[in-house]
């Protein structure tokens, strides 16, 4: 079973499952237990398979994937050529095929759905606030039981985030008007938020810029020379110690970091609280 216990401990509430598996740590047990049902609201007492499956939402043009009857929208992402990069890393031509990119972060609820356990920092941000403090080992595991997608390429995360544009933002070069698409540290008052709640780019995806880091499929290199033209991941076989690629900003991140072409690493067993993923398939 994994029914939620609120319990009080050195003056916190914490939340764990039957299990003993640690969910989160509060201050207020008003705040634990609202986090508490907020979480049950989206499990199912007894899960034997995933429940997955699949329609097109013609009106959107997206396609919906529900994970144990918790909606992820795709957007699709149009083939074509761009300027990867920028001045501090090189750039590269890129020439990549279309794919279905999730317009969102994978949240806290989506998580949950699959794995049955919440790994995030900031449960208080509730369950549409994208889940975070989850490693790339972790991902590929919920990658697995959901099947049938995989992270973008950091050359495909950039190309879909540009949306068509050159420009440092998605919108524009102005940092003034980041705060209309990016929860970050002028606006995000040092937490995360539920995603979608400010503008999408031009192809219908949120928070590409800001509110977490997502990961990305390539292992780290220093530049983009030699990055592979068609857009497919940069991979060194054999060599699952390697860092990963990062993309997009987070909510404590300065402008500057949340630019479409800002990148960082992380070794894949890093967990950080402003470090989540978002999905893709072809």
């Amino acid at each position: 079973s994994k029914n939620i216990q609120c319990s009080s401990t050195m003056n916190r509430w914490e939340l764990r499952t039957e299990n003993n598996e640690f969910v989160g740590c509060f201050a207020r047990k008003e705040v634990a237990e609202g986090v508490k049902e907020a979480l049950e609201k989206y499990r199912q007492e007894e899960i034997k398979e995933i429940n997955l499956f699949s329609w097109y939402d013609a009106k959107k043009e997206q396609k919906v994937l529900s994970f144990n009857d918790v909606p992820a929208r795709f957007a699709w992402i149009p083939p074509g050529s761009f300027v990867m990069g920028d001045e501090v890393y090189g750039q590269r031509h890129i020439t990549t095929q279309g794919f279905w990119m999730q317009t969102t972060p994978v949240t806290q609820e989506q998580w949950f759905a699959i794995m049955q356990n919440n790994p995030a920092y900031f449960v208080s941000s509730g369950p549409t606030a994208p889940v975070e403090n989850v490693s790339f080992t972790d991902v590929q595991e919920f990658i697995r039981r959901v099947g049938h997608v995989s992270l973008p390429s950091e050359a495909e995360w950039e190309y879909a985030c540009r949306a068509g544009s050159t420009t440092k933002y998605h919108f524009g070069d102005d940092p003034d008007l980041l705060q209309e698409y990016a929860w970050y540290d002028k606006n995000a008052g040092s937490t995360t938020h539920s995603v979608a709640q400010l503008k999408p780019n031009t192809w219908d995806l949120y928070d590409m810029h800001g509110n977490v880091w997502e990961w990305c499929q390539d292992h780290w290199s220093d530049t983009h020379e030699g990055a592979n033209a068609d857009g497919i991941a940069r991979s060194i076989p054999n060599d699952n110690l390697r860092e990963r690629v990062i993309r997009g900003g987070s909510w404590h991140d300065y402008a500057r970091n949340c630019r479409a072409a800002s990148r960082r690493w992380f070794t894949p067993s890093n967990r950080n609280g402003d470090l989540g993923f978002r999905l893709m398939f072809y």
